[in-house]
């Protein structure tokens, strides 16, 4: 199984958080909930068959193997063109969701065969809801 980008970094947030409550990081003292029952008390509890995957969720959670883990265990998340569904400017053209410097817009003019590739994490982060939109996979 990969992990999400979604995912990847739920499991990085819960770590952190615990290695920094803990005063033995991971391995928590006998006063400390396990750290397996802090992920069960996340919304991965319904993602993630934890039984299955929890050697590679503590490569993830282990900051001195997480960049080892992200490169085998995190699927790579693809890029995509997103049009807004069915809506057009006043000369017909339909809007794309670019960045530029920096900022993200809808722009109805692109030039011919531009097709700029951005990831749906992106998308989300920028406050749009990649379901409003059309979009081919690169």
């Amino acid at each position: 199984m990969k992990f999400t980008e979604e995912q990847y970094q739920k499991i990085v947030d819960v770590a952190d958080k615990y290695i920094k409550k803990s005063g033995w990081g991971l391995i928590g003292t006998n006063l400390d909930a396990p750290i397996g029952t802090i992920f069960e008390e996340t919304d991965l509890m319904g993602q993630v068959e934890f039984e299955y995957v929890n050697q590679e969720m503590m490569a993830i959670a282990n900051p001195l193997t997480r960049e080892w883990a992200r490169d085998n265990f995190v699927e790579e998340e693809k890029k995509s063109h997103f049009v807004l569904k069915d809506v057009r400017d006043d000369n017909g053209n339909l809007y794309h969701l670019i960045e530029n410097s920096g900022a993200v817009v809808l722009n109805p003019w692109l030039n011919s065969g531009y097709q700029p590739k951005i990831k749906e994490s992106d998308v989300r982060k920028w406050g749009f809801n990649p379901e409003i939109f059309d979009r081919e996979e690169a």
